[in-house]
């Protein structure tokens, strides 16, 4: 037995209204999620859109047509903000304000207030603008990972096509595919495509939110929180990857960082200057390195330092740099002993020959050196200091020194 067009629109209605639902429950659990808000506010569009069409009919007077459309133009306008929100992009309103400005106007005029096809034809113009913007606003973000993107942008750009399709199919298909009069097969065919799609692109876009919390949640595990550094954790996690950045046989170089007297620094000056302190050298040795390096904190005043492709001679120089500047930093006639400096234990070996284990307990070893002979200096441990054909590529020179109460300590690079 046929199905009539007002029992089928109201089926929809209901299936989109409890997907609807479902985003706003996920919003609930996840405050900071508010494109799914955007993404829930089509349904009630549906559901108004379903009553201005209470005949069942594309016919109507003037205000049916401007309200239903307006719904049907804001339903997918609303697609489009909720992925410029996913996006981290504002809000853009004006273009739905122009559209339902226009076509206010439109339907004033008696040649396309009477022509169904005309109508069909520049509503679904609309319709498909906004659903490429959006597909287009996912396209631009593809630079964050995320599995469930590619899909997610592939549903919105059919949604675009069919819409544009229907641009073509107005003036030779019935309503609701197009502008002729409407047929039982055409409306069922029709609410079918908008379910498939609606439930395809909810579960995707939910996927993304979560895929997108998932990196959220993992990068915090994996950085400090007072320096925005990434941890040890993210160091161990890092390290095959970046010894071997370079190659098999290329260098790599390793660094241990450990702050000198800051107990001291933190019993003379408080916690958070010892904490200001850490946060500086996390800048100070980030602003010397490639986007290549990896820092890390290791805990308490220690950090490391991996520098793939560069072997012990260059990254000893590199030390010598991030010491150097570090120290002029904090001198100063407002500034009284103790001053803070950094001790840099470095060690060198080959892609493929050496593993991170081997490279800290070498440079940690080179480090002891360091504080051995007076703190405040750059110590590299012994072996594997063959020049690389690139030793120092995009390590940049530190700024020119800032005048200083007293006299900085002389560089002190030595081997182990």
């Amino acid at each position: 037995m046929p199905v009539d067009f007002y029992t089928l629109r109201l089926l929809g209605t209901v299936i989109i209204a409890l997907v609807s639902l479902q985003l706003v429950y996920f919003w609930s659990q996840n405050r900071r999620a508010t494109w799914l808000l955007w993404w829930a506010a089509p349904s009630a569009m549906v559901a108004g859109t379903f009553f201005a069409y209470r005949d069942a009919t594309p016919k109507g007077t003037p205000i049916d047509m401007m309200v239903s459309n307006a719904l049907v133009f804001a339903t997918f306008w609303c697609i489009w903000q909720g992925t410029r929100t996913f996006e981290r992009r504002q809000v853009s309103p004006w273009p739905l304000v122009a559209v339902i400005a226009l076509w206010s106007g439109l339907v004033l005029l008696p040649g396309f207030a009477d022509s169904v096809p005309l109508r069909v034809a520049l509503a679904s113009m609309v319709m498909a603008g906004f659903s490429a913007l959006a597909a287009h606003e996912l396209k631009r973000g593809h630079k964050e990972d995320l599995p469930s993107r590619r899909a997610a942008t592939l549903v919105i750009s059919v949604l675009a096509v069919l819409c544009g399709f229907r641009v073509l199919g107005a003036f030779f298909l019935p309503f609701p595919l197009g502008g002729l009069p409407q047929t039982s097969d055409a409306a069922s065919l029709y609410v079918m495509v908008i379910l498939i799609v609606a439930g395809s692109a909810t579960v995707l876009m939910v996927s993304m939110s979560k895929e997108r919390l998932e990196i959220v949640q993992r990068d915090r595990a994996l950085r400090d929180p007072l320096t925005g550094l990434r941890n040890r954790r993210a160091l161990e996690e890092d390290a095959h990857s970046l010894i071997r950045a370079g190659g098999n046989r290329e260098p790599v170089c390793l660094m241990i960082c450990d702050l000198d007297l800051f107990k001291v620094i933190n019993d003379t000056y408080g916690h958070s200057a010892g904490d200001a302190v850490l946060v500086a050298f996390g800048a100070i040795a980030g602003s010397r390195l490639r986007k290549s390096d990896g820092l890390y904190r290791l805990g308490g005043e220690e950090f490391c330092i991996l520098l793939p492709g560069c072997d012990g001679t260059a990254g000893a120089a590199i030390a010598e740099r991030v010491r150097s500047h570090f120290a002029q930093s904090f001198r100063g006639p407002d500034l009284a002993p103790p001053y803070p400096s950094v001790s840099i234990g470095v060690a060198a070996g080959t892609a493929g020959k050496t593993d991170l284990e081997t490279l800290m307990r070498r440079a940690d070893r080179a480090l002891y050196v360091a504080k051995s002979r007076g703190r405040d200096r750059v110590v590299l441990a012994r072996g594997r200091r063959k020049a690389s054909a690139r030793p120092a590529d995009g390590h940049r020179e530190p700024d020119p020194p800032t005048p200083c109460a007293l006299p900085a300590p002389a560089p002190a690079t030595s081997a182990a």
